[in-house]
């Protein structure tokens, strides 16, 4: 499954209702096998960034699945 996104549709800020520009692409750096593509978008006057992508709760939930360390977690040896 592949995510597409419309640069020429703008995305608005949820805080100010401004138009929030494209910052970059990305990809899920902690599945590179994947080839989903994701755009973030910036408002400037907000300082607040965003995919724009829109996601099902079980989809959010697969970024998830793959283990990684967080400061509440121990490190086992």
């Amino acid at each position: 499954m592949s995510i597409t996104f419309n640069s020429a549709a703008p995305s608005y800020c949820p805080l100010c209702q401004g138009v929030m520009r494209h910052l970059f692409e990305t990809t899920d750096y902690r599945q590179p096998s994947l080839p989903e593509r994701y755009e973030v978008v910036w408002c400037a006057p907000c300082a607040y960034g965003k995919i724009t992508a829109d996601l099902s709760p079980d989809r959010v939930a697969t970024f998830y699945e793959v283990d990684y360390y967080t400061h509440g977690a121990s490190i086992s040896s």
